[in-house]
């Protein structure tokens, strides 16, 4: 299905903001490989390809709702709320 005009314009923002940038044509590899770490999405691949290229990575449950030790989050730590990850971020 499509994102949501919303979704697409809050994209957008952000990118403007140079918050992130979205590329269509770029490997995932190379980004992530450019990183010092990936806050994911759960349950994404985007961990999993972090963690074969060595890189710290987190899911991100602001709903803290998911289960933490989930199968589905092959060992990633799930965190839940903004102070988790400052915290991670400045470990990183």
């Amino acid at each position: 299905s499509e994102p949501s005009a919303n979704l697409l314009e809050q994209a957008n923002k952000l990118e403007k903001e140079n918050f992130f940038c979205s590329v269509d044509d770029y490997p995932v590899y190379n980004i992530i490989n450019d990183c010092n770490g990936t806050i994911c999405f759960p349950y994404s691949s985007t961990s999993v390809i972090s963690k074969n290229l060595n890189k710290p990575t987190v899911f991100f449950d602001p709903s803290s709702k998911l289960i933490h030790d989930d199968f589905g989050a092959h060992n990633t730590k799930i965190l839940s709320d903004k102070l988790e990850i400052e915290n991670w971020i400045k470990k990183i």
